[in-house]
């Protein structure tokens, strides 16, 4: 994976916000990055910087695209700013929803 990215989008909401815990907030964050992986074929990096993100956020902003779009989709993410605990859950995740991915695609074959 490249450090270079193509677009770097905040995760953030805006000033005094730390705080991402639901599903509906994630939503357009990973319409946005989706967006950019679809307008061109370079790393698109998703800014964390003094955010803490709960697992139903990150299950479906990230669980999500992985699910619709693979686990190569995650060659094409860099996760800046990512304090431990938001390391921790995107790990969480994207091993959950890879396991996932990969059980569905064996059982369509």
């Amino acid at each position: 994976m490249s450090s270079a990215c193509t677009a770097t989008i905040p995760a953030s909401l805006g000033p005094g916000i730390f705080m991402l815990g639901t599903r509906d907030v994630a939503t357009p964050l990973r319409d946005s990055v989706e967006s950019a992986l679809d307008a061109g074929s370079g790393t698109i990096c998703v800014d964390f910087r003094e955010l803490l993100v709960s697992h139903s956020f990150m299950d479906e902003f990230l669980g999500v695209m992985i699910l619709r779009r693979g686990p190569g989709v995650l060659d094409r993410l860099i996760f800046r700013n990512c304090n431990d605990d938001v390391k921790a859950i995107i790990q969480l995740v994207a091993s959950i929803r890879t396991r996932d991915y990969e059980g569905s695609t064996a059982l369509a074959t």
